[in-house]
């Protein structure tokens, strides 16, 4: 369960290469891509923490 995080951060940004170099996304919505990724992360990181705490 450890590695969901890094599983996830690498299809989120496989998916955002895709979809940059189809056309789909311009250059200037990297960067919210980027914030969504770091949100995702946080928010991943949290709730492992919790359900660390319950077992």
């Amino acid at each position: 369960m450890k590695n969901v995080g890094l599983i996830v951060v690498l299809i989120l940004g496989l998916a955002t290469l895709i979809l940059r170099s189809t056309g789909i996304i311009e250059e200037g919505t990297s960067n919210v891509v980027f914030l969504a990724l770091i949100v995702v992360s946080t928010v991943l990181g949290v709730w492992r923490a919790k359900s660390d705490r319950r077992s």
